[in-house]
């Protein structure tokens, strides 16, 4: 066996154990959807599984191309849309992992701000309780 059909045995087995990952992650989720802070948390939530989900099928799917390499047709037009498919399903995967990663990115800022927006709440409404003590 090749250095290409061990890599690509060891992909999609990785795929295999990030799927599962992600399935233990969707059924918690929905499991747990009554107890949700808010809407918004479970947008975020279920589109990242979605997004993971994709993205790990996907892997998979470079795997098993990669162990079934050497039965492609040695001609030109097989060769050439074997390995253009190859970069089209490697851009996909980089394409969801930079929206995985501005989501997330966007999600935590905007949990920041709202976390500062509480935390300045309060402290004006503990300004003006004591100064309403104070008059």
């Amino acid at each position: 066996m090749s250095d290409i059909h061990t890599f690509g045995f060891v992909l999609t087995a990785l795929s295999a154990v990030l799927l599962a990952w992600h399935w233990y992650e969707w059924r918690d989720l929905v499991a747990f959807r009554p107890q949700a802070e808010n809407a918004d948390d479970m947008l975020f939530r279920s589109r990242r599984v979605r997004r993971r989900t994709q993205a790990s099928a996907l892997i998979g799917l470079v795997g098993f191309a990669m162990v079934v390499a050497d039965r492609i047709p040695k001609n030109a037009v097989a060769l050439s849309a074997y390995l253009f498919g190859l970069l089209i399903v490697t851009c996909m995967i980089l394409w969801l992992g930079i929206r995985d990663m501005i989501a997330t990115g966007s999600y935590r800022s905007r949990k920041e701000i709202e976390r500062v927006a509480a935390e300045l709440r309060s402290q004006i409404a503990d300004q003006s309780i004591a100064g309403k003590k104070s008059d």
